[in-house]
């Protein structure tokens, strides 16, 4: 039995025989959930205490909730920095009970029993490990105890720093309690959160060092740098009898790299409510491993549950791999004994890319590797999801009714008029919010995705163009006018910069025929094609001139597809579906042709309606001149 259910059971039985036995009852278990109804004030009280790692339990972080006192509820809010480190239950409960101001004595009573208790057991046991056998061992868990220990304190530095530094953006975000700069999902993820951005540190910290304090299951952690936000998980121990194990030995035989080495990067402030994202080091795989697991429903916002731990979810990853994963093993060695990365730096970008749309565009490759995308199993509790959706749709339902009455009593439906926009008017719904459409919001939503997209569009352009052009192509581009657009500015890209400076080198060794060929086998099965084609497809000329820095960038990454290597590509009608649909007629090339002559269009009005030259050239400038160029810079 659980340790949380023996403890539920021993404390009903107490509570039972003690004067309490009236003013608490209703107990109910369901995971790690506990609900108990306690009566104050003449009246019983509904109040649950959710242990978010119930396996952990007692040393689980920990929330409490009182849906029937809001001043109650508001004092339970506390509880989960209170209990930072968690806490049995027993002195959960005695905290609740003494915020009605009901006597705990006999709770209190047991408490110390059950202290003196686990004194002397320990006592006891320290008499039994007398061998130099144990104190060895001892040893050696203080040592990595005390090397933890110091990251720990490295780590709570570095937060310190990040969060001076931080400091005036998030209190101005916080003050205008919006969701200004971040995506959609990024949004929906900022409504579910309910910890303090050092709570949510502390949670991840504390869950890094018990990682890193308990390897097991063959996985192990640690932090990139200083930064708790970014690990390094390895997993090993695959079942002997895989492809994925008997790889792995075959590397081991001559490289000690018998493990798969996974990138997580967590979202710093929608920790846990947003997924980390993920990237496939080492080994190399056969098929598109790399862009599966990035992609992977588990690390999806759709399916990501804020309460596993990221155990579970390397679990997961792990009975994926080894499910389906096949290493290449004479690659992966070859890889090794240059000393380069498993994976090409445009493959790495290309996975990272399917990994943020996921739930828009499929990989070409998609249908021919359906057996492998189909294991993926998101192995996600229906009742927590279902509990994580249940306020906000509680929340509908109600708002719905409070309009159907209001809407009953005055005869008539409660809209805005004809040519308002979209939405609905909050003053006629019975006071109740009702959704409406924001443009400034809805701007600042998109300028947020374009963002991330854009950060990642810049660097697939700059590795396909050290991939793909040699120093003459490099020369004869620029001589024939290539666009030299003005990067976007991104906090983000100063950092990127610095690691892309240190791996010029690498890339010149990288340009042979062998290389050349797996970035054109990867942009030929990658999600890129079809995300530039939905991306054009449903793109009009006054789109790209409001969002001119985004559709640069965009193009920028055609432009290094027009490389005579891969230049046939963009010719090709899309033969894989789309979300579903039938395959296109239309190829990159046609719907560029299309937006040129919009283009062109967009010329010509503005200077039939001006009789002064058009101005200096700005970011739309600089998209209408890329879009008046050939389509490849080599014609």
């Amino acid at each position: 039995m659980p340790q949380l259910i023996r403890d539920v059971e021993a404390l009903k039985q107490r509570i039972a025989s003690s004067t309490l036995a009236t003013q608490i009852d209703g107990w109910d278990v369901d995971g790690g959930s506990v609900t108990v109804r306690v009566k104050a004030a003449k009246r019983f009280l509904t109040c649950t205490i959710f242990f978010l790692s119930d396996s952990d339990y007692p040393n689980s972080p920990l929330m409490a909730m009182c849906a029937d006192d809001d001043r109650l509820n508001s004092v339970l809010e506390g509880f989960s920095e209170h209990f930072e480190y968690g806490a049995p239950l027993l002195d959960v409960m005695i905290k609740l009970l003494e915020q009605l101001n009901i006597d705990t004595s006999a709770l209190e009573t047991q408490q110390t029993s059950e202290a003196g208790s686990e004194n002397d057991e320990d006592a006891a046991s320290e008499g039994d490990f007398s061998d130099t056998g144990q104190d060895m061992a001892e040893t050696d868990n203080q040592e990595l105890l005390e090397a933890v220990l110091k990251k720990v304190s490295t780590w709570d530095r570095a937060e310190k720093d990040l969060q001076a530094a931080e400091d005036d953006a998030l209190a101005a975000e916080r003050s205008q309690c919006s969701a200004q700069g971040l995506s959609m999902e990024e949004q929906l993820a900022q409504k579910r959160q309910i910890f303090a951005p050092q709570e949510a540190y502390k949670m991840l910290a504390r869950e890094l060092k018990d990682m890193m304090l308990e390897s097991s299951n063959g996985v192990t952690v640690d932090a990139i740098g200083n930064s708790v936000w970014h690990w390094d998980m390895k997993l090993t121990g695959f079942d002997s009898s895989t492809p994925i194990s008997q790889g792995l030995q075959a590397i081991h035989r001559h490289h000690e790299c018998d493990y798969v080495h996974l990138r997580l990067s967590f979202k710093r402030g929608l920790h846990p409510f947003y997924p980390p994202l993920l990237d496939l080091l080492h080994p190399r795989f056969k098929g598109p491993v790399s862009g599966a697991l990035a992609s992977h429903p588990v690390a999806q916002l759709q399916h990501w549950d804020p309460w596993g731990t990221q155990r579970e979810l390397a679990a997961k990853l792990k009975a994926f791999l080894q499910a389906v994963a096949e290493v290449n093993v004479e690659a992966t060695i070859s890889s090794l004994e240059q000393h380069q990365p498993a994976y090409l730096p445009v493959e790495q970008q290309l996975a990272r890319l399917e990994g943020l749309c996921a739930q828009t565009v499929l990989p070409l490759c998609h249908d021919q590797y359906k057996s492998l995308y189909s294991a993926r199993g998101t192995g996600v509790d229906a009742l927590r999801m279902e509990a994580l959706e249940a306020p906000s749709a509680k929340r509908s339902k109600t708002a719905g009714d409070a309009g159907d009455q209001q809407q009953n009593a005055v005869g008539k439906t409660a809209s805005w008029a004809a040519g308002t926009g979209y939405g609905t008017d909050h003053s006629r719904m019975g006071g109740q919010p009702s959704p409406i459409w924001d443009a400034k919001h809805a701007e600042a939503s998109q300028a947020a995705q374009d963002a991330e997209l854009e950060k990642l569009l810049t660097d697939l352009a700059e590795s396909l163009r050290h991939q793909l052009a040699d120093e003459s192509e490099e020369a004869a581009s620029s001589s024939a006018g290539e666009p030299m657009l003005a990067s976007p500015s991104h906090p983000e890209r100063q950092q990127a910069e610095a690691s892309t400076s240190g791996t010029q080198c690498a890339a010149e060794a990288l340009r042979d025929a062998a290389s050349i060929s797996l970035c054109i086998q990867a942009v030929q099965s990658s999600c890129l094609l079809p995300f530039l084609d939905r991306q054009l497809e449903n793109a009009s000329f006054n789109d790209m001139a409001s969002r001119a820095s985004y559709y640069t960038t965009l193009f920028r990454v055609i432009w290094q597809l027009c490389s005579p290597q891969t230049a046939h590509i963009l010719t090709l009608p899309m033969q894989a579906s789309i979300d579903g649909s039938a395959p296109r007629s239309k190829s990159i090339q046609d719907l560029m042709i299309a937006l040129k002559r919009s283009a062109a269009r967009f010329r010509q009005v503005m200077g039939t309606q001006s009789q002064q030259p058009l101005p200096p050239p700005n970011v739309t400038g600089k998209l209408v001149t890329l879009l008046a160029l050939p389509l490849s810079p080599a014609q």
